[in-house]
């Protein structure tokens, strides 16, 4: 019976053992997973452009798979601001008449859009 209870207990202590091994481990993984998608997040913000505001590409002049170089002063893209969109039209005065009540009269005006 002496026995019986001495494996037992053997038993579970290399049980717990091993458990704890386990955990280790699995924490050692779940640490090494975090740096990795950190490593992961820093790569792709520094191949990320950024624009300094709201616009539309209107030229591409470097293409997917092409390589640039940071000392290269090549453009990479050309943007064009559009809001706001400011638009100056110069109209005959016959033209004048048919716009909406809200444009004033003028043979210049200009509208934000």
């Amino acid at each position: 019976m002496f026995y019986n209870y001495s494996r037992r207990k053997e038993d579970a202590d290399i049980e717990k053992r091993t458990s704890e091994a386990d955990l280790k481990q699995a924490k050692e993984n779940k640490e090494l997973a975090r740096l990795e998608w950190v490593q992961a997040v820093n790569q792709l913000n520094r191949r990320t452009l950024r624009s300094p505001f709201d616009g539309v590409v209107i030229d591409q002049y470097i293409f997917p798979g092409e390589v640039v170089d940071a000392s290269t002063q090549r453009p990479i893209l050309k943007l064009a601001q559009a809001d706001p969109l400011r638009v100056e039209v110069i109209l005959i005065l016959v033209t004048l008449t048919i716009l909406p009540s809200y444009c004033p009269p003028l043979a210049s005006t200009t509208i934000n859009i």
